[in-house]
C-alpha cells in the first residue's frame, strides 16, 4: 500500500439526479477511478458493460461476495439485485488514488462502517448527495428509454419511494449538491477540488 491515503467518494441521490452522468464525467476526465457495482437489472440503451455496472445474471450475482448488497422490487414485478464486492473496495486500499461509487443511503452506511472497521484511516470517505427538483428528475427519467405505461408507473413508484428512502437523509452526507440542468460543470469542479 502506498503511504498516501486514498479517497473514496460515495455518491447518492434520488433517481435521475445525474449520478451516473457525474461519475462518468469524473472518470472520463481522469479525476477519479470508479468502483464498479454489480447488478442483475437490465442494461439501459445508453449503458455499457463494465462502465456503469457489472451486469450479471442472478446466478452469477449469487456467486460473488459483497460488502453490501440490496434488492429492488420493480413495479412490473421484476426483482433486481445490486452489490459492491469486497474486491472492488480493496482496489481503493491497495492502489492509492481517488475513487468513487454510487450507492443508496443504506449502502453508503454499510460501506462507511466496513471501511472504518477494516481500514481505519487508510481510506478517507467523502459522501456526496445529489439533489434535483421533481420536475427535472421526471423529465430526465422519461427521456431515458421508450416511454410506455410500465416506465411511467416505475417512475412514479421511485419518486415516492425516494422521498422516504433517500431525500430525508441528506443531513448524513458531507456534501449536498444541487443537480439541476446546467449544474454538472460546477459539480465536477467542486468534487475535483475535494480530491486534492
Amino acid at each position: 500500500m502506498n503511504s498516501n491515503k486514498s479517497k473514496l467518494f460515495i455518491i447518492s441521490g434520488s433517481m435521475a439526479t445525474s449520478k451516473d452522468t457525474t461519475l462518468n464525467e469524473l472518470s472520463n476526465r481522469g479525476v477519479i477511478k470508479t468502483l464498479l457495482s454489480t447488478t442483475t437489472r437490465p442494461k439501459r440503451s445508453s449503458e455499457q458493460q463494465g462502465r456503469e455496472y457489472d451486469f450479471v445474471t442472478e446466478e452469477e450475482f449469487n456467486k460473488k461476495d459483497f460488502v453490501e448488497k440490496r434488492l429492488y422490487k420493480v413495479v412490473n414485478g421484476d426483482t433486481w439485485y445490486y452489490g459492491l464486492s469486497y474486491d472492488e473496495v480493496f482496489k481503493c486500499y491497495n492502489n492509492f488514488g481517488n475513487y468513487a461509487v454510487i450507492l443508496d443511503v443504506q449502502g453508503m452506511r454499510k460501506l462507511k462502517q466496513y471501511i472504518n472497521r477494516t481500514f481505519g484511516d487508510g481510506i478517507e470517505v467523502i459522501t456526496i448527495m445529489l439533489q434535483a427538483s421533481y420536475y427535472t428528475r421526471l423529465k430526465r427519467y422519461l427521456n431515458r428509454d421508450k416511454i410506455d405505461d410500465e416506465l411511467v408507473k416505475e417512475c412514479c413508484r421511485r419518486m415516492l419511494a425516494d422521498s422516504d428512502e433517500i431525500e430525508k437523509y441528506s443531513n448524513e452526507y458531507d456534501v449536498v449538491l444541487k443537480s439541476e440542468d446546467g449544474d454538472l460543470e460546477r459539480n465536477i469542479k467542486i468534487i475535483k477540488s475535494l480530491c486534492d
